[in-house]
């Protein structure tokens, strides 16, 4: 009447198979598992370390940190600012973007370059600039910061009129350039 299977019967030979167990003293024991924990330990180190001295992907371009700058006040105004990414396919100007972000207002749709100090218009931004001032002549802009001795940082908003960059508007705050943005109802050339 017993329904219970033998696991380890001696008769079998099942358990004579198995490797004995080495027994260790608790010293040991302890010296083992504070070998393994030391050597995790210092291939974690050894990774954290590795990882450090690798430089993390950082754009330093000042021209990206103006844009973040800016993108941050007119987010805080309301504005929405949506960015241009680098053109992939195969069409005239593949390599380069006509300009770095479009900015929309509740009146307006702008597209904006970004320059810092005296970067000028690469020959395709003056085309694209040509091309969309011929259909709205408000459309295109140009937002500049410059870093002087004498001044100190000021920021310019510049129009690219009769084939020539014009200031329109300068300030040594960042605010008020693109509250000029805000307020730009309607450019007359």
């Amino acid at each position: 009447m017993n329904d219970f299977k033998k696991v380890g019967d001696l008769s079998s030979g099942v358990i004579g198979k198995m490797k004995p167990k080495i027994r260790r003293t608790e010293g040991e024991h302890e010296r083992e598992l504070r070998e393994y924990f030391e050597k995790k330990d210092s291939e974690e180190l050894a990774i954290k370390e590795k990882a450090k001295s690798k430089p993390k992907h950082q754009n330093n371009n000042p021209e990206t940190a103006f844009i973040a700058a800016f993108r941050k006040l007119a987010i805080k105004k309301g504005m929405l600012v949506c960015p241009v990414p680098d053109p992939k396919g195969n069409y005239e100007y593949q390599n380069y973007r006509p300009f770095d972000f479009v900015l929309i207002t509740k009146d307006n749709v702008f597209c904006i370059e970004a320059k810092v100090n005296h970067n000028s218009l690469l020959s395709h931004q003056k085309g694209t600039a040509a091309e969309i001032e011929k259909i709205n002549s408000m459309a295109y802009w140009v937002i500049r910061k410059h870093e002087t001795v004498k001044r100190g940082t000021m920021y310019s908003v510049e129009k690219f009129i009769d084939n020539k960059m014009k200031v329109i508007c300068e300030s040594d705050v960042l605010a008020h350039i693109v509250q000029h943005f805000e307020i730009v109802k309607g450019w007359k050339k």
